[in-house]
């Protein structure tokens, strides 16, 4: 993980595996949290490098501009390699890590079924990151944090939710 400033702490932490996936999965949702007022951090996994859709320095540069449209504090980009989510133990780490510095009251995650294996090895290591980030045991930087709701989103494919936020008057800014 490359160097960065400390971040506030948030209310809802959102995280996508490539840059422009939490904006499809939870964009709606990120514009309806922080129009409430709430503190809304944004997590990118990797940079987006095996993507066809433009180069990595366009796709961080369009997160960034969706950040400041969603109305998020801040986006941080783990930079971990695309097509290699979770093959380091290095990755589950940052997270826990990342989780325990900005102390969400509520993580947004991808639904652990897609057709992208990067969406569901995403799935299992933030999963794995949040329920770590939680153990006073568990070697890693910061103060255990356990958020109050963890939540899944869904990027290329659904099923049937368990619960649906309306977004209805954030379509236009998502």
């Amino acid at each position: 993980m490359e160097m960065r400033p400390a971040l506030h702490p948030v209310d809802l932490l959102v995280f996508g595996p490539h840059p422009d996936d939490l904006e499809i999965g939870a964009g709606g949702t990120v514009a309806k949290h922080t129009a409430m007022g709430l503190r809304v951090g944004l997590c990118d996994l990797t940079a987006g490098e095996m993507g066809s859709n433009g180069t990595v320095e366009q796709r961080l540069t369009e997160g960034e501009e969706a950040r400041k449209v969603l109305g998020a504090l801040w986006r941080v980009n783990l930079r971990w390699p695309d097509r290699a989510i979770g093959t380091q133990t290095e990755h589950g780490l940052a997270a826990t890590e990342l989780i325990r510095e900005v102390r969400p009251k509520a993580i947004a995650l991808p639904y652990w079924s897609d057709r992208h294996p990067d969406h569901v090895d995403a799935s299992r290591v933030l999963a794995d990151a949040i329920f770590n980030a939680a153990l006073r045991r568990y070697n890693a930087e910061g103060e255990p944090w356990k958020p109050e709701m963890t939540s899944y989103y869904f990027i290329n494919e659904s099923t049937q939710p368990s619960f649906v936020v309306d977004v209805s008057e954030h379509y236009e800014t998502k």
